[in-house]
């Protein structure tokens, strides 16, 4: 093969892989900007909502667990 051919060829699949980057980049980025709109349209009940964690809670099957645990 000549230098010519091989050199061609780079600049082929440089260019193929350039094309195909970007088209990926500006799908992605083109989703991106959709899903926030279609997101905030989507508002979920009140009453679906998980409560509130009330936190570390000592109850008395902790204090028996601790008690069993004890060494």
């Amino acid at each position: 093969m000549t230098d010519n051919n091989r050199l061609s060829r780079r600049s082929f699949l440089n260019n193929v892989s350039t094309v195909v980057t970007g088209a990926a980049t500006g799908l992605v980025l083109t989703k991106a900007n959709a899903m926030p709109s279609q997101l905030t349209d989507i508002q979920p009940e009140k009453d679906t909502l998980p409560p509130k964690a009330k936190g570390y809670q000592r109850t008395e099957h902790v204090d028996t667990y601790y008690k069993l645990a004890d060494f």
